[in-house]
Formats: structure tokens, sequence, C-alpha cells
């Protein structure tokens, strides 16, 4: 993918921006609270920031590696692992809208401290699964020659300048 670089960039500073959002919702700054459904805060919240952040981690950790990747596709265990990733992600995804946003789980989950906790460890264990493959390691052994040739090089111009 030729633009991944400039595309990741960019996502990722929606990201910011929808993260900031969610900061100043929960902290009061617009009209109304987080829990008054048709609130300003409300709606910057569940409308707005939390769906950015969420398609803008989906691209960054999902969508752009397995693009770019698409040919190590073919191999098993490559696709074992953006299958775990996809199912982690997604069941992340699922328990963070029932939990924060719907409530299912409150009568199981009365704890907020543990919804978050469930939460996060799944995001995170999601994040720990990395689809690039490794880059290669930069061989910069130098030579002794080239060295030396640099300094030669050096005192040849030294010589002509006199």
């Amino acid at each position: 993918m030729k633009n991944r670089k400039l595309l990741t960039d960019i996502f990722t500073v929606v990201l910011m921006v929808s993260i900031v959002l969610v900061l100043l919702a929960y902290l009061n700054i617009f009209p109304g609270t987080v829990q008054d459904e048709g609130s300003v805060s409300y709606i910057v919240l569940s409308y707005i920031s939390v769906p950015l952040a969420l398609v803008s981690v989906a691209l960054i950790d999902l969508v752009f590696p397995l693009i770019d990747n698409r040919a190590m596709l073919k191999e098993n265990a490559y696709k074992i692992k953006a299958g775990a990733k996809i199912v982690l992600f997604a069941l992340a995804v699922i328990f963070g809208v029932l939990f924060f946003m719907t409530g299912v789980f409150a009568t199981l989950i009365t704890n907020d401290f543990i919804g978050v906790a469930i939460f996060v460890a799944l995001y995170i264990a999601q994040f720990c699964i990395n689809l690039d493959p490794k880059p290669e390691p930069i061989d910069e052994t130098i030579e002794e020659a080239d060295i030396y040739a640099q300094y030669d090089e050096d005192a040849e111009d030294e010589a002509e300048e006199e």
C-alpha cells in the first residue's frame, strides 16, 4: 500500500482528537451529562468520538496491515494471527458497546472498574498481536578499507587546496 504511512498518520490524529472529545465529554465541558440521552455530551460521546476512535483503530491495526501483507494470507500461521486479532478486536468493541453504552452487563458487573478492566484486557490482547512482519535487521558493518578511503579522499582534497 503506497500511502500507508500518510493514512496511518491521518487516522492517528483522528484517534487523538476523538480521545480528547471523549475526555471533554466526561469532564462535562459540553452541555448536559454523558448519561442524559439527547444532550450534547451524550451525542459527542456516542455518535462522534467513540465511532471515530473505533474506525481509526480498526483501520490502523487491522485493515492497513492486512492490505499491506495480503501475500502472507496464504500462510496458516498468519491467518490464525489475523483471525485471533479480528476476534479479540470484535469482542472488545462488542463488550465496550454493551457495557458502556447500553448497560447490558450492569446486573452482572456492578463495579465499573471490572468492566473497564475487561475491556482493556481484551483490547490489549488484540493490540499485542502484530500483523506486520518483523523488519530485516540492517547490517551496518563498515569495512576498514572504506574508512581509510575516506581519509585518503580528505587528504587529497587538502593537498589540492595547497
